[in-house]
């Protein structure tokens, strides 16, 4: 979803959860005003971003952009290999992040697949407030990292990194609020493209 599509979103859901919740009555011609007796409690905050991560979850893939895709799958030689949909580039359609540890990425553009860069990850994350977080051992040290398309490649920012899985939990529970893990589909999976 387009920055400007999601900043219009919230501003009407804002304005409807104001005037749900500032509704009141006149009860007499001199201006005084009475409640409304009932009131229903909205968490628009808690509505919205949940909207958002399931929005930025949706697959949609065009026939072409699923052929090109599939034949990626097909060809890929490690079976243990998983794979994500994902839409890193913000242009609405997915990415194809494939791999074990280390993803490469492939973007669908004016007809073409094209590689735009590489995630080092074993679980993927989606944050409200940080984006696309990914856990990564690296070599016995538990990363947290961040992942952002800079309009031609993928770039990558350590945000944690720990000796030991409780010093990892510790470290990423503010980054980690609120995150939904994104799901991975195993190489014989074609769920997304039915």
């Amino acid at each position: 979803m387009k920055v400007k599509e999601l900043m219009g979103m919230l501003l009407l859901m804002l304005l409807i959860a104001l005037s749900v919740g500032c509704g009141k009555e006149k009860n007499d011609g001199y201006g005084e005003t009475d409640e409304l007796t009932s009131e229903i409690p909205i968490d628009i905050v808690s509505e919205i971003a949940g909207a958002v991560s399931e929005q930025k979850q949706t697959v949609l893939l065009d026939d072409d952009q699923k052929k090109k895709y599939k034949v990626l799958l097909d060809g890929c030689p490690d079976q243990e290999a998983v794979y994500y949909l994902y839409d890193i580039t913000g242009d609405g359609s997915p990415e194809l992040i494939v791999g074990k540890d280390a993803m490469s990425v492939y973007s669908f553009n004016q007809g073409d697949v094209m590689t735009i860069g590489t995630l080092m990850l074993q679980e993927m994350y989606l944050s409200e407030q940080y984006g696309l977080l990914a856990f990564y051992n690296n070599d016995g040290a538990y990363e947290l990292r961040q992942y952002q398309y800079d309009g031609e490649m993928v770039t990558e920012k350590v945000f944690v990194s720990a000796s030991n899985s409780a010093d990892y939990d510790s470290q990423t529970a503010d980054y980690m609020k609120n995150a939904k893990k994104v799901e991975s589909y195993a190489l014989t999976d074609r769920t997304p493209f039915e």
